[in-house]
């Protein structure tokens, strides 16, 4: 099980590949795909358009976390709150 030991909000230097979005394209055949909300779609069509990068110049979240040593994630905030609303993340 992962523990977060620290979370963080940043402006993106260079892009970088959202986590969160490798995670919800995982989830996607689950069965929450019916319910989302319009901005949560909308989020998640923008995300798929950026082909899901953090672009330049965009916040983001990174997360420290424990899980067999050290780790990081870069998410975007509205993917990151449609993976927690969703229960998205495995172990987390």
């Amino acid at each position: 099980m992962s523990d977060i030991l620290r979370e963080s909000e940043h402006k993106a230097q260079k892009d970088y590949s959202c986590d969160a979005y490798y995670w919800l394209e995982q989830g996607l055949d689950s069965d929450f795909k019916g319910k989302l909300s319009i901005p949560e779609l909308r989020s998640i069509v923008k995300a798929k358009q950026s082909g899901g990068i953090i672009r330049k110049g965009q916040i983001y979240r990174k997360y420290i976390i424990i899980d067999n040593g050290f780790g990081m994630m870069r998410c975007l905030p509205e993917i990151d709150d449609i993976c927690i609303r969703w229960s998205i993340y495995p172990d987390m």
